[in-house]
């Protein structure tokens, strides 16, 4: 399944020269008009053909605030019942009837490894459970012993392994699930095996709850470093008949929301809303600590003229240097900082020509909502701007070189959800930072440009 990031309603808030305050001294200028979009939306759920009713509720202690909050589903069950599209655009999450960020889970995914111990000796079955030969890969040992075991590796955390079973097992023996905690191989919790030990011909799945804390390896007798659970065999009385596997899969089997707050012993509905056609053009992405990762190539290099956009709901709560909200090693950091009482958006920029910072104080963050911020450069005056409360923040541009590097998007929890990221190379459409005395009185900065012609990001 296709995640896609929601494209921002409405880009018509900034218009350059609105509201300004020149200050001549300091040849400077910053923006007080900066304004999101913030608007609650209602999607016309009439023409839904389902609704699933989705309950958090607090039971800990203390309040809870800016939660990123999951339920457990399984995207590929809903999928084959034709309950929801395989992009999951028929579907929408809502509170009171107002639209609620949500990402879908991810359909089946093949396994990103899979190793099968056998005492002391571990065969890599990776490319067998990748493909669809049938009968390629081995499920458990021809004699299995206790601590033989079915190593299963994922992209991501994952909640369910399906396995094509091409040979029924005939065995008597008893499974544990785990998965790899940082430092151990730790218990799975509310375990369900639909295989029954391997002995059920067909398309079956093993489920767990989603642990916390699920650390990433190189398994024993594969390379792959993945998230890594394991069936190892507990008890064992006999098998008479081994099983084979044709194709492995997996899911994370979890729908991501934002729960803006949760009091203790309180409880928030959210009603899903699916079936019939598209109810929405695309979803968010929660993308965790981890944050999105673009590699690099020459078709996504700015060095002269570009803008650079995330629209994102911005996490404050535990800001740090590494917080990204944008970032290419060596070229560009945009990031979150300050404290949660005190919220900030720094950013340097490292080129060719030298290294500007730009920082930006005095943010407010509205409860609800997300945050544009925008990086853009043409190629002689460079702006970073935000709608979280902070204005705008301009300097001199510095030259570019190509940097192989990756991009980072909203790494380090700096976000809770993204609606989109963009990338324009391209001279933007009107880009003009004006921050001298003399610019400002030549008496033409009475004229306004929409936000998405300014920054040229009317295609985007």
């Amino acid at each position: 399944m296709m995640i896609k990031a929601r494209r921002p309603k409405s880009y018509r808030a900034l218009h350059f020269g609105s509201f300004l305050t020149v200050l001549i001294l300091s040849a400077f200028i910053t923006w007080g008009a900066l304004t999101g979009n913030l608007k609650a939306a209602s999607t016309d759920i009439s023409g839904a053909l389902f609704t699933l009713a989705a309950t958090w509720t607090n039971s800990g202690a203390s309040d809870l605030n800016d939660l990123q909050a999951s339920f457990p589903i399984s995207a590929a069950t809903l999928i084959d019942s034709d309950l929801i599209a395989d992009d999951a655009l028929n579907a929408i999450l809502q509170k009171g009837g107002i639209d609620q960020p949500g990402m879908p889970p991810t359909a089946r995914i093949l396994v990103e490894g899979m190793v099968i111990q056998d005492g002391t000796s571990f065969t890599d079955f990776t490319a067998a459970a990748q493909n669809a030969t049938a009968n390629d890969f081995s499920l458990l040992p021809t004699t299995p012993a206790v601590g033989d075991a079915l190593y299963f590796g994922c992209d991501n955390p994952c909640r369910i392994v399906t396995l094509d079973i091409g040979t029924a097992g005939v065995n008597t023996l008893t499974l544990a699930l785990e998965y790899w905690d940082g430092s151990a191989y730790a218990a799975l919790a509310n375990v369900v095996d639909d295989t029954s030990t391997f002995t059920k011909v067909g398309r079956n799945t093993l489920s767990w709850d989603m642990p916390l804390n699920w650390g990433t390896r190189a398994s024993t007798g594969s390379a792959v470093n993945s998230y890594w659970g394991r069936a190892r065999v507990t008890a064992f009385t006999s098998q008479g008949t081994a099983p084979l596997g044709t194709q492995a899969f997996y899911e994370n089997g979890e729908w991501w929301s934002w729960i803006e707050s949760l009091a203790t012993d309180a409880q928030e509905l959210f009603t899903l809303y699916f079936g019939g056609s598209d109810l929405v053009p695309a979803h968010q992405i929660f993308p965790g600590a981890a944050g999105i990762t673009t590699a690099d190539n020459s078709t996504i290099e700015v060095t002269g003229s570009y803008v650079i956009g995330v629209d994102s709901r911005l996490n404050f709560s535990a800001p740090s240097s590494s917080d990204c909200i944008i970032c290419k090693s060596g070229s560009f950091t945009v990031a979150v900082s300050g404290t949660a009482t005190a919220p900030a958006i720094g950013s340097t920029i490292t080129t060719g020509g030298g290294t500007r910072d730009l920082n930006m104080t005095g943010i407010s963050l509205p409860d609800t909502g997300s945050q544009q911020v925008i990086l853009a450069s043409d190629a002689t005056d460079l702006v970073l701007i935000a709608n979280a409360g902070g204005g705008l923040e301009s300097a001199d541009a510095v030259g570019g070189t190509n940097n192989a590097n990756s991009w980072e998007w909203a790494s380090n929890g700096g976000t809770d959800y993204v609606e989109s990221i963009r990338l324009r190379t391209a001279a933007p459409t009107v880009m003009n930072v004006d921050r001298s005395f003399t610019q400002w009185n030549t008496g033409t900065h009475t004229n306004t440009q929409a936000y998405t012609g300014a920054l040229g990001l009317d295609n985007q």
